[in-house]
C-alpha cells in the first residue's frame, strides 16, 4: 500500500494530461487491489467535497456502513488500540520509509489508552522536563534545506515531562541514541516538510519504550 501510494503520487505529479492520470489511477487500482482503491476513492472524495476537516468528520459518520467494519474495528481495538471512530481527530498523516504515521490530538491518545486499561488513570508524570528539540537536533535544523528557521534548541512547543527521575536523568543513552536516529532521519529526507518532521517525533515519542518514560508524549 505504501510502495503503491508513493507511485501514484509520482506519477501524478509528473502527468501533464487527464490520460495519464487516468492510468496512474488504475496501476494504483491493479497493485492494491479493488477493494482497498475503494476505500482511498472514498476517503479522497469526501476531502475534496467537504474540505479537510468537514470531510473527516463525514468520514468518520460513515465508516459503518463500509464492508466488514465491526470486524475491522474489533481487531484495530484490540491488536493496535486505535478506535476507527477516532479517524476524525487525524490531524495528519506521513509516510517514512516503511512506516505511516498518523496523528491524533493528545486528548484522543489518553482516551485509547485508558480504554486500553480498563479505564483506570495513571499517576501524573513526575520527573523531569524534557524538550524533544535537543540542542544537537536543532544545530542540524539549522542547515536543513526546508527546515531551517522553523525551529529553536529547546524549543517551548515541543516539551515533555517524564515518568519520573529514573526515565529521565541527563544526556542518557537513550536521548543520545533519540538524537542520532532524528539527526539521521534529517540527513536522509532533505526536502522534508514541518508536518513531516513532527509525525516524525511523535513516531518515536509513540513508542512503547519512549511511551513509559514519557506518558504523555509530546
Amino acid at each position: 500500500m505504501v510502495e503503491a501510494s508513493r507511485e501514484l503520487k509520482r506519477t501524478t505529479d509528473r502527468a501533464t494530461m487527464p490520460q495519464e492520470l487516468e492510468q496512474a489511477g488504475q496501476r494504483f487500482a491493479n497493485r492494491v487491489g479493488p477493494q482497498v482503491a475503494r476505500v482511498v476513492v472514498l476517503a479522497v472524495t469526501v476531502v475534496v467535497t467537504h474540505g479537510m476537516t468537514g470531510g473527516a468528520a463525514l468520514l468518520a459518520s460513515r465508516l459503518s456502513m463500509l464492508p466488514r467494519f465491526p470486524q475491522a474495528a474489533a481487531v484495530g481495538a484490540s491488536q493496535v488500540g486505535i478506535h476507527l471512530a477516532n479517524v476524525g481527530q487525524v490531524t495528519a498523516v506521513a509516510i517514512m520509509g516503511s512506516t505511516v504515521v498518523i496523528s491524533l490530538p493528545a486528548t484522543a491518545v489518553a482516551m485509547v489508552i485508558q480504554g486500553m486499561s480498563g479505564g483506570s488513570t495513571a499517576s501524573a508524570p513526575s520527573g523531569q522536563l524534557h524538550h524533544v528539540i535537543s540542542k544537537r537536533i536543532a544545530a542540524e535544523l539549522e542547515d536543513h534545506s526546508t527546515l531551517s528557521g522553523h525551529y529553536t534548541a529547546r524549543d517551548p512547543r515541543f516539551v515533555t515531562r517524564a515518568a519520573d527521575k529514573a526515565a529521565h536523568n541527563g544526556y542518557q543513552k537513550w536521548h543520545r541514541d533519540v538524537d542520532d536516529e532524528v539527526i539521521g532521519w534529517l540527513r536522509r529526507y532533505t526536502n522534508a516538510t514541518p508536518q513531516e518532521f513532527e509525525a516524525f517525533l511523535r513516531e518515536i515519542y509513540s513508542r512503547p519504550a519512549m511511551r513509559a518514560r514519557f506518558p504523555n508524549g509530546f
